[in-house]
């Protein structure tokens, strides 16, 4: 620690230090030299950051009863508190012909404005002609809020230097004796004023003198940011290996923009034992980062945000399953796994969003029997139950943001948040953020009138967002900081990484609202890349002598562009990465599956099926077992299934349930091809459309969302359009009667019963039947042969409804290419079928009968192999198989060598 500090401190001396985690830094660095000296207690020193001090000075001021004449008193507002307020004034202000976008970020900059103003005691241009229409708009906004704040009796933490002077010279405040100041890079006008004045009235006011520069520092490069990182990472873990207790620093000029993979590259490398099933709260990091997350970012309080989004009566359906598989309401634990069942039912049903009366309905349902459902989830059914009064009223409720933030904490608490099982510690310190964060909100009862649900929401959320959180650790050797949280702080390590000339010195961005060439003149930060440059090397000067030897390294690429080192570091010595850092050989994961020993097992044999009754899956199970065994044991054995996913309209499936819906309640009504050729065209129309309107109310009822009334009335218009069209072509057929639709029967097929449902079954003129599969697609008659056929239902519904079915027909009904495609026994039935013997098939079979039979040997041989549980992983066309299927992680085809070899046999492509 800093002799001069330690000096200041046993003096009685107050330490200001620019932040607060340098603060924090010299409190640890002198109890530490306390102890070392063998002391038991010692006073605790005056250390606290700059703007702490100003609040405890201006509390010591405004807590006395009588300020006196000529000092403003009022309510200090708080930081959410003037955030609003300047918000409210951008918003309200602003030239109608412009209207902002973003009013937050606009009101963010208008703030730092007013700060840089105060701190520079800048004065605007009284001449509009001289200032930029920014400049004029902030005028005016500066203007307002320093009514509004006079008006109601607030201040703001920008002038507030100026009113503790004012009390420092008038005796309001007892003068201090001693001031010492650490890690100032820099002080504004307002600050050395400030410090001038005490110094005239008797306080010794120094600032901190860095060391001198003549410690050594090199410099080196590495091909990237992420074998940059890593050096850094092994540089540090060696180090650590060596058990000295020494304090070991990393610094970053770009933190916020590598947090994340600094993160991980030296998880990876510190702590390797993370990639284990150990919760990771019970692991501790050596390191500690000086840029924490939004608060927003932890999952205890993004579930307390979706508790509350809830309350509008509706949630999308991917945050709807968040929610419901959040660890931090109750009944997560003890309900989880049906919790994960109704998150896959709300997927079932296919809408984007997911109404607050839908999942409390379906949280709590049963079947026709009263059996209670696999997806009923008693616990958070009986929590969206006392949600639902609420919500129905909470659209028309306008109140301040103190009710809105006491019925948050009852509806949080409602839910039961934060959970039932015991919090980590990384957890408990974001819930106790929460609450504060919620106690806070309730403050903007000050500045903020009535507002609705939605904008308090908005405020909450934004306020989650930009509150940065960092959980509190024990003290660790590592320090990971930006260029100015590591001002005054001494390392007996440091290594400055990611000093390229893109970033160091760091780019100009002057503040918009205040004049460029003022800000300039004044030497504003950020105004040029001049001033840019002059601090930068002040800090790059510091940072040389925060340790006896300073690694400063920087990246060559960035992706494909070329990077180069920063000016600042140029005339360093230039070292090999090789000669600073041991060579990392391998991380723990892949060192893990390096040494493994792999026992291989071909495993495509399954258990038998026992059961002998229905088998579920239908008839595509006989689908699935031809296109690959494995595909059907496991859809239809083991229940593999993909989560579905909401969407934007129909799908395929649902426009296809529509269709068959559609045409079975029309033939319902029309009966035969004589009532179809005798009715009239309008009757034909009323008969259609009842149709197709009664088919569009069905399904609506399941997606209430996706159908509007605009909706419904296009999809029942496009039913209307395919189904006159369709029965034009059924006018030209033989006469035929109408004998099923939608029939379904029970199908025993090698060994295994299936439930089948039969489109359309018709009596022809001749007294034979005729099977229909309606397709709205483009349908081919080669996929019903072969041994392991592509569409085997048409061929199993024929084998299993008996000799008297002659014919089996796909109907292909899509808009621009409809007909009829199939075989038929029977001469002439549908126009365009040739006659069995002229076609394919009847040349290689000769009979009928003879077809049929082929198809029963295949479907049994199918039935009696997925009976007997064979599983091998063959796909018939593979990759094409396996285009549309969700198994892959299961039998892992595209890692073995079977599916390389089936890749390249150019003998196994798909029929047409």
């Amino acid at each position: 620690m800093h002799a001069d500090i330690i000096e200041a401190i046993e003096s009685g001396a107050t330490i200001l230090t620019a932040n607060r985690r340098l603060a924090r830094f010299l409190k640890s660095q002198f109890d530490t030299v306390q102890q070392s000296r063998g002391r038991m207690a010692w006073h605790s020193p005056d250390i606290l950051p700059w703007s702490s001090w100003i609040e405890r000075s201006w509390e010591v001021m405004a807590n006395q009863r009588s300020m006196g004449a000529g000092f403003q008193t009022g309510v200090l507002l708080n930081a959410i508190q003037e955030k609003s307020l300047w918000e409210n004034i951008v918003a309200e202000y602003s030239n109608a012909e412009s209207r902002l976008l973003q009013v937050p970020a606009t009101a963010k900059n208008a703030a730092a404005a007013w700060q840089l103003m105060q701190a520079w005691h800048l004065k605007l241009p009284v001449d509009q002609a001289l200032s930029s229409a920014d400049v004029q708009v902030f005028s005016g906004w500066a203007k307002k809020f320093k009514e509004v704040c006079v008006k109601q009796g607030w201040l703001d933490h920008a002038r507030l230097p100026d009113l503790v002077e004012d009390g420092y010279k008038a005796g309001k405040i007892a003068l201090p004796g001693r001031l010492v100041l650490a890690g100032f890079d820099e002080l504004t006008p307002q600050q050395r004023q400030l410090l001038a004045t005490l110094q005239v009235l008797g306080c010794q006011c120094t600032e901190l003198e860095p060391e001198a520069n003549n410690k050594e520092a090199v410099r080196t490069r590495f091909t990237d940011a992420a074998a940059e990182i890593s050096a850094a990472a092994v540089w540090v873990r060696d180090l650590l290996e060596k058990n000295t207790g020494e304090t070991i620093g990393i610094v970053v000029p770009d933190l916020s923009a590598l947090q994340e993979a600094i993160t991980h590259r030296f998880d990876d490398i510190l702590q390797p034992q993370l990639v284990l099933p150990k919760p990771a709260d019970k692991i501790k990091r050596p390191y500690n980062m000086s840029m924490g997350n939004g608060l927003i970012d932890f999952p205890i309080i993004h579930g307390a945000l979706l508790v509350l989004e809830l309350l509008e009566g509706k949630l999308s359906l991917e945050k709807m399953g968040i929610l419901l598989r959040t660890a931090f309401i109750a009944g997560a634990e003890s309900e989880m796994a049906k919790r994960c069942l109704l998150d896959a039912k709300l997927r079932s049903i296919g809408e984007l969003e997911i109404s607050l009366p839908t999942l409390w309905s379906l949280s709590k349902s049963v079947d026709k029997e009263g059996v209670v459902r696999p997806y009923t989830t008693p616990i958070f059914a009986e929590s969206i139950d006392k949600m639902l009064p609420i919500s129905s009223q909470i659209q028309y409720l306008k109140q301040p943001p103190g009710k809105w933030g006491s019925l948050f904490k009852q509806i949080l608490n409602d839910m039961g948040w934060p959970g039932e099982r015991a919090l980590s510690s990384e957890e408990y310190q974001a819930a106790g953020a929460w609450r504060d964060l919620l106690n806070e909100y309730s403050s903007l009862d000050l500045v903020l009138t009535d507002i609705g649900f939605l904008d308090a929401l908005g405020y909450l959320r934004r306020m989650t967002s930009e509150a940065m959180f960092q959980p509190e650790t024990d003290a660790v050797p590592v320090q990971i900081l930006g260029t100015l949280e590591a001002a005054n702080m001494l390392f007996d390590h440091l290594w400055v990484m990611g000093v390229h000339d893109e970033v160091w010195p760091a780019a100009a961005h002057p503040n918009p609202f205040l004049p460029i060439n003022l800000q300039r003149n004044l030497g504003l930060p950020h105004s040029s890349a001049s001033r840019e440059l002059r601090f930068s090397q002040q800090i790059t000067s510091r940072l040389r002598s925060s340790a006896p030897y300073v690694i400063f390294s920087y990246p060559e690429r960035d992706g494909d562009r070329a990077l180069r080192p920063s000016p600042l570091i140029q005339d360093l010595p230039e070292v090999e990465g090789a000669a600073l850092v041991a060579v990392f050989t391998s991380n723990y994961a892949r060192l893990i599956h390096t040494t493994n020993d792999l026992e291989m097992l071909e495993d495509s044999q399954g258990p038998a099926l026992q059961d002998k009754g229905l088998t579920r899956g239908g008839t595509g199970l006989f689908k699935q077992q031809a296109a690959c065994p494995f595909r059907a044991f496991g859809e239809y054995r083991l229940g593999a299934e993909t989560l579905e996913e909401g969407r934007i309209g129909l799908s395929p499936a649902e426009r296809g349930t529509l269709l068959h819906r559609s045409l079975e309640l029309t033939w319902d009504e029309l009966k035969s091809h004589a009532q179809l050729c005798d009715a009239t065209d309008s009757q034909i129309d009323e008969v259609v459309r009842v149709a197709a309107n009664k088919a569009t109310e069905e399904l609506a009822r399941n997606r209430p969302n996706t159908f509007t009334k605009r909706f419904a009335e296009l999809e029942c218009r496009r039913l209307v359009n395919l189904l006159l069209q369709w029965l034009a072509i059924e006018k030209q057929r033989s006469p035929f009667v109408v004998l099923a639709s939608e029939r379904q029967q029970a199908v025993t097929i090698g060994g295994i019963s299936v439930n089948a449902k039969i489109d359309r079954m018709d009596t022809l003129a001749d007294g034979t039947q005729a099977i229909i599969d309606y397709k709205t697609n483009v349908p081919n008659v080669k996929h019903w042969f072969s041994d392991r056929p592509e569409e085997p239902q048409l061929p199993l519904y024929c084998t299993a409804s008996g000799q008297n079915v002659r014919s089996v027909y796909f109907a292909q009904i899509k808009l621009g290419d409809m007909g009829f495609k199939g075989l038929s026994a029977s001469e002439g039935a549908v126009p365009g079928i040739a006659s069995f013997a002229d076609t394919e098939a009847g040349k290689e079979f000769g009979t009928w009968e003879q077809m049929v039979a082929s198809w029963q040997r295949v479907l049994n041989q199918l039935g009696e192999d997925f009976r007997s549980g064979k599983a091998v992983v063959d796909p018939k066309h593979y990759p094409k198989t396996c285009a549309y299927c969700d198994l892959g992680p299961l039998c892992r085809v595209n890692e073995s060598g079977k599916a390389s070899l089936l890749d390249n046999d150019e003998s196994l492509t798909e029929p047409d």
